[in-house]
């Protein structure tokens, strides 16, 4: 019992050493066949899922992370904020450990009838190399298709003020717990309450949590001022909604495709679903008044099973059910409950070629809606790319042998522009602004806005979410609060924290010591400045203009830029300082 990987010990007139040494204890001989056939298939399917599920969350979360290393510098920013990702795995245990629990993929009684299907286990056809590579590919497609929402998302909440590293982070996150969820029910065979509770618990908690932290200026104060009131941004933000509904069906997309074919090549999924199907069939047929079915119960006596498996022998179900109770009866001080005896009610999707060709066609309508509202969306928005300092590789001059053709198409277009930039939205600036300190350009927008018109001004690449220089701020001070040497010391570079002569330079950090100064008009129309953002939490010390030894932010930067009166307070610095 000791040297065997999972030990059963039965309880006899011999004593009870074997059973004190053992992992399962039995009173009977007849009880090892349940225990076998049944709750140790089921548990080793249980098991086999819930394993490569978690090295697949981490995969794809791993991977969102890696891609974003390349939109950072490779400075080692992370995609999501520090205190957002640690309630990564608590939040996505809930619905994973509801599947480990109460998964069943066929009922008791259909495992009882097939000893065959214990193969299962002996064979690790649940576990093994080509299994973990299946699922490693999964996580890669997953993790590209947030990647691919959440990219081509960015340039509409950049638009709207709302593409902060803050904000789009939480975003990205959010994305992807809804598609950690999404998983756990696609992988499970059956549905109840528990189940669904879990998925429940773990998108009711996420919403819980973003509520008691971002949006709790105490907490924000203490662990990262920065995220204070992000959700409220982020569900303010039509294409964080649009993202909601995209990752779900492009999910289910790609996983739909992989689950028809696996039915078509692997057999025993092909009798698997025929086994199903025909249960589902004659439950309907048996179905009256309140019957209700729980997954223990299956309807036997089809000819998939003896066609598939090859058993003789008919499985007397009224036999069953009376020994069944039998032994129940006989069970002093054992829980007979539905919930300890693995009977509950529960829901069954069986995967028929109708079922899966009805949710293709609603998947792909809710995608065609949401493209055409992105797209009406897109016919207000104009963009005007110019190139005045970085010569940039051109896209034409990198394909090889379409040199010509590109030229055509693409013109000055170059890698750093985004994806889809067209050639008349370019304008060649280089050789008026080359080796010269100041320089105007003119650009025409000849294509219709509707209004009201946004104007966003954007410069790159830049990479304002370089780790070292997101990190070279010292929150308290920016809430003027009292700081000490040392903690200036540690987050700010000498030369952002020390003037020449010695004088103290408040605030301090890499972003509060610099900005960019080009301006814009645009003729005939009057630029609405930013209003005061609600969500601030900056603010001028106590002791502000009257601390000696210190030069204050209004000193280094124009007055029409940050006043002597606002100091942090400066909307123009309030943006500037979001990465």
């Amino acid at each position: 019992i000791q040297e065997a990987q999972v030990g059963v010990g039965i309880a006899g007139r011999e004593g009870r050493q074997a059973v004190n040494n053992s992992d399962f204890s039995i009173g009977q001989f007849q009880y090892l066949q349940r225990l076998l056939l049944v709750h140790g298939r089921w548990n080793y399917r249980r098991v086999c899922k819930f394993t490569l599920f978690t090295f697949w969350r981490n995969a794809v979360q791993v991977l969102c992370i890696v891609y974003y290393t390349f939109v950072s510098g490779f400075s080692g920013t992370s995609l999501f904020e520090d205190w957002i990702r640690l309630s990564f795995n608590f939040l996505c245990s809930f619905p994973i450990m509801a599947t480990g629990c109460f998964d069943q993929d066929v009922a008791a009684k259909f495992s009882l009838q097939n000893p065959a299907l214990y193969r299962f286990g002996t064979q690790g056809r649940d576990l093994n190399a080509k299994k973990m590579g299946e699922t490693l590919l999964s996580a890669l497609t997953h993790s590209f298709i947030l990647l691919s929402v959440s990219w081509t998302m960015f340039s509409a909440m950049d638009l709207l003020d709302k593409g902060d590293y803050y904000t789009f982070g939480t975003t990205v996150y959010t994305l992807m717990l809804l598609d950690m969820n999404y998983r756990v029910m696609f992988l499970n065979y059956t549905h109840n309450k528990y189940t669904l509770l879990a998925i429940a618990a773990s998108i009711v908690g996420y919403a819980l949590y973003l509520v008691a932290y971002p949006c709790n200026k105490f907490i924000t104060d203490i662990l990262a001022p920065n995220m204070y009131m992000v959700p409220l941004r982020m569900v303010t933000c039509w294409p964080f909604w649009i993202g909601v509904f995209a990752v779900p069906c492009l999910s289910m997309a790609f996983d739909l495709a992989i689950l028809q074919i696996y039915k078509i090549t692997d057999p025993f999924l092909q009798e698997l679903t025929g086994i199903q199907r025909f249960s589902e069939q004659e439950y309907a047929r048996k179905q009256t008044g309140n019957y209700s079915r729980d997954c223990s119960e299956d309807v036997h006596g089809s000819p998939l099973l003896h066609k598939f498996w090859g058993t003789g022998e008919e499985f007397d179900d009224e036999n069953y059910e009376k020994q069944t109770r039998k032994d129940q009866a006989t069970m002093a001080g054992v829980d007979t409950s539905e919930f300890a005896q693995q009977r509950l009610p529960c829901v069954q999707f069986v995967h028929s070629n109708t079922k899966l060709g009805l949710m293709s066609i609603i998947k792909g309508v809710l995608l065609l809606l949401l493209g055409g509202l992105v797209f009406r969306q897109s016919e207000a928005a104009k963009q005007v790319r110019v190139h005045y300092h970085n010569e940039g590789q051109r896209v034409s001059d990198s394909m090889l042998g379409l040199g010509k053709l590109w030229m055509r198409i693409l013109g000055n277009v170059t890698w750093d522009d985004p994806l889809g930039t067209r050639e008349e939205e370019v304008v060649d600036a280089r050789s008026r602004c080359r080796n010269v300190g100041r320089c105007q350009i003119t650009v025409n927008i000849t294509s219709g806005m509707k209004a009201p018109v946004l104007m966003y001004y954007a410069v790159g690449p830049f990479y304002q979410n370089f780790n070292s220089y997101m990190k070279s701020e010292v929150p308290r001070e920016l809430m003027g609060k009292p700081v000490q040497a040392a903690l200036r010391a540690k987050y700010c570079a000498k030369e952002t924290r020390v003037t020449e002569n010695g004088e103290d330079l408040v605030p301090c950090g890499m972003k509060a010591r610099s900005f960019f100064n080009d301006t814009f008009k645009v003729d005939g129309y009057v630029i609405r400045r930013p209003t005061k953002s609600r969500w601030a939490w900056y603010d001028n010390p106590r002791d502000y203009l009257h601390r000696p030894n210190t030069k204050w932010l209004y000193e280094e930067y124009p007055e029409d830029l940050v006043s002597r009166e606002q100091g942090v307070t400066s909307e123009r610095f309030i943006q500037w300082m979001k990465p």
